[in-house]
């Protein structure tokens, strides 16, 4: 293991809230103690006094209440900005309810420390949810095309180079389209594939062999207009990405149809996400 406190000074954190749960506080100790600063932005239209009285009697933490939800995005420029006006060289981005198993981070950051990083825009864990089953990886790490936002590590000299988040997406897809917006500068993903990071995606059931996410029909608009917007605007450059959202876009729909509550609503949410794209994001995402 190499000593983290070599690396302590150079990574700052960001963990974006919203209406956060009592588990917060045991989440961000997985990882609290690998970074120098942890910024936390809080998204919520009310603050919750005790948890926050409580996060404020860490000396590394700094709050932040946007006082309403300014989006995944924004927040996460705003913690870069002040990860990079306080000198440091990476930044770990959390969501609420993530956690690191424990050695995980370390791993990602003994990467940093023995190899040169100066082409890796995005250091990576593996993600993994509470009831799906990932098969064991033989190589260490490797590259990939995508991935979602939790437990990444990001190369800030590579995000002042390529640019911030793109804040129009707000919510979903906010992280595939950074991705793939430093790969299309040329910078790599490195995925750490020993590296677990415990992480819930929408609320999880399983029917028979399936994982089907419920997300609400709020979030299927989103969904729906983002992914639209991503992989058309990268369809050239990553069809396979492009060909990987087609299918989960059919294979949702199906669930939904089979499997979900609300279904009148959240179809009635994608249909209206495909006519919003094509009226106000089509012409920009080419």
């Amino acid at each position: 293991m190499i000593e983290i406190q070599t690396l302590k000074k150079k990574i700052a954190g960001v963990v974006i809230i919203y209406n956060p749960p009592k588990s917060l506080i045991c989440n961000i100790n997985s990882y609290i103690n690998f970074v120098d600063t942890l910024i936390i932005i809080d998204n919520s239209q009310h603050r919750n006094k005790a948890i926050i009285n409580e996060l404020n009697q860490n000396r590394k933490i700094i709050y932040n209440f946007s006082n309403k939800n300014i989006g995944i995005a924004k927040a996460l420029n705003k913690a870069a900005n002040i990860a990079i006006q306080k000198k440091y060289n990476w930044l770990l981005t959390m969501d609420q309810d993530s956690k690191f198993n424990p050695g995980a981070l370390n791993l990602m950051l003994e990467f940093i420390q023995k190899n040169n990083t100066e082409t890796v825009g995005i250091v990576a864990p593996i993600q993994k949810n509470k009831l799906e089953k990932y098969p064991t990886h033989t190589a260490e790490y490797e590259e990939i095309l995508s991935s979602m936002n939790s437990g990444n590590l990001i190369n800030l000299n590579i995000y002042k180079k390529t640019g911030p988040y793109l804040e129009k997406l707000f919510i979903d897809y906010v992280d595939h389209e950074y991705c793939l917006k430093i790969k299309s500068y040329g910078y790599k993903i490195i995925r750490i594939n020993n590296a677990i990071l415990y992480h819930n995606l929408g609320n999880l059931k399983k029917h028979a062999s399936f994982l089907v996410t419920n997300h609400n029909e709020q979030r299927r608009f989103f969904i729906t207009l983002n992914r639209l917007y991503v992989m058309n605007k990268y369809k050239k450059q990553f069809p396979i990405f492009y060909n990987i959202c087609l299918r989960a876009s059919i294979r949702e729909f199906v669930f939904i149809i089979l499997f979900e509550n609300r279904k009148y609503l959240k179809i009635k949410n994608i249909i209206k996400a495909i006519i919003h794209y094509n009226k106000n994001f089509k012409l920009d995402a080419k």
